[in-house]
């Protein structure tokens, strides 16, 4: 015999797993501290950095930025070239579909416009060199 009331519970039940399982897997990957890099002739190079694992972004000057990630890895990325209106003031804003952030994705600057914030030149990534945190601390000071 059919009994709604029962289907009903076991789907519910059903799909409740499904979505439980979903947030522990992107909780464990937003915590995850496995490092992301490979090593190319003794530098650990990557293409692309998980979003979910980008703590902040530090610009250190108009071709240079640190992204510090929620395992405490430190990524050097040099713009292929200088990026008008970028300094170590400057806020920055990346807009992509994907869940990587990548040398082919682009940054836009963002300059305070009275009460908003107005997009400025945007610029193309170069590849992520990881640094140590005392080597990113000691870029920053050699510009201040």
């Amino acid at each position: 015999m059919y009994h709604p009331t029962l289907l009903q519970a076991v789907i519910t039940l059903t799909l409740l797993g499904a979505t439980l399982a979903s947030t522990v897997r992107a909780e464990e990957e937003r915590h995850d501290t496995t490092p992301i890099h490979e090593e190319v002739a003794g530098t650990a190079t990557v293409d692309s950095l998980p979003i979910n694992r980008i703590d902040r972004i530090d610009v250190v000057d108009r071709q240079t930025l640190l992204f510090y990630l929620n395992n405490s890895e430190v990524y050097l990325n040099r713009l292929p070239r200088p990026c008008i209106g970028l300094n170590k003031h400057s806020a920055v804003l990346y807009k992509t579909s994907q869940p990587r952030l990548s040398a082919l994705d682009i940054i836009t600057v963002l300059r305070s416009g009275g009460s908003d914030m107005e997009r400025g030149a945007s610029c193309g990534l170069g590849k992520f060199e990881m640094i140590s945190a005392e080597d990113a601390k000691a870029l920053k000071k050699s510009t201040s």
